[in-house]
């Protein structure tokens, strides 16, 4: 299932244990060699009240990802950010994909990026959309290149041109 990016933030995390939510997505933590969530910071009040429970959560421990939410065994599954260190890594890096710039290898200005498409089954982030200081533009091709330190992104968007996205 295809699901926009902006809708996985403030999902429900419901426990199969529980039987219900157990807390809230805050923030996707987005690997920039590879464009996949890796994890997401969570929120609720199991994670206040237990210092025990850390406030990431592995997308590799997401059970599937529903119209009701994305569903784990427990709060076992939370991790603290040192815990994992290519999570730790990662959020290291402070990586935000949500308002890049998105301009073309010939420097035309495209607009900023303002969401994307997420497989619920794999994380992975494919088509992006940028915002046109006129109108919205979508762009329907996938991108997957490494990133480099600029966040730029040379995959064909366009037959004639390629789409760079900077910081």
């Amino acid at each position: 299932m295809l699901v926009i990016g902006s809708k996985a933030l403030d999902a429900p995390v419901l426990s199969l244990h529980v039987g219900g939510e157990i807390a809230r997505t805050t923030k996707a933590i987005i690997d920039p060699e590879d464009l996949m969530v890796r994890a997401y910071k969570v929120a609720g009040p199991i994670i206040d009240n237990d210092p025990e429970i850390g406030d990431i959560l592995d997308t590799r421990d997401v059970r599937e990802y529903s119209t009701e939410g994305l569903i784990i065994d427990s709060s076992d599954r939370f991790v603290n950010q040192e815990d994992v260190i290519r999570i730790d890594e990662i959020m290291k890096l402070n990586f935000g994909l949500i308002g890049l710039k998105v301009v073309t290898a010939k420097g035309k200005k495209i607009g900023k990026v303002v969401d994307y498409t997420l497989d619920s089954n794999t994380f992975m982030i494919y088509p992006y959309y940028s915002w046109l200081e006129e109108e919205p533009l979508s762009h329907k091709r996938y991108f997957r290149e490494r990133i480099n330190d600029g966040y730029t992104i040379s995959h064909q968007i366009y037959d004639y041109d390629k789409v760079q996205i900077y910081k």
